[in-house]
Parts: structure tokens; C-alpha cells; sequence
């Protein structure tokens, strides 16, 4: 999914990931395999790992709350980098 940012691009690709069990999946290993199969603009420039994806009253996974956690980290950031 794509946030908005206040960069010069305007927005970011983010991915949402659950690791599988017993494993670590940095972002880094991660965006190494994903680059062997994507061109780099495909590429994700955040990433979060959760412990289980948000669903929605359906059931289905709940984007929107995805996004909300993109979006508050991204305004967290961005606040910090202000104040120093």
C-alpha cells in the first residue's frame, strides 16, 4: 500500500508482514529477495512486522487499519526529526 508523505515524492510503498513462526524476517533479507523479482521502484520503503494482520468485521484484513499504523509512524518520525 502507498502512504503519503511530506517527501518529494509525495508517497511511499509500505508492506505489512507476518513472519512465520520461529523465524526473524528483517526488512532488509526481505526487500533482497523481493528485489530479485521487482524493479527497485517497486520496492517498499517501509516496513512493519506484526504479529497477526488486523481484520475487519468480515474478516478480511483490515487495510485501513494498516494504513493508520503506516501513516502514525510516519507522522512520529517526522515529528522527531523537526525536534532535533
Amino acid at each position: 500500500m502507498a502512504i503519503n508523505t511530506e517527501g518529494f515524492e509525495g508517497s511511499i510503498i509500505c508492506c505489512a508482514y507476518v513472519p512465520a513462526q520461529n523465524e526473524t524476517a528483517a526488512p532488509a533479507a526481505l526487500r533482497k529477495e523481493l528485489s530479485k523479482v521487482l524493479p527497485g521502484y517497486m520496492l517498499p520503503g517501509r516496513w512493519m512486522s506484526f504479529g497477526a494482520l488486523p481484520k475487519n468485521a468480515n474478516g478480511k484484513i483490515d487495510r485501513r487499519k494498516i494504513r493508520e499504523e503506516f501513516e502514525r509512524h510516519e507522522f512520529e518520525a517526522n515529528r522527531q526529526s523537526r525536534a532535533s
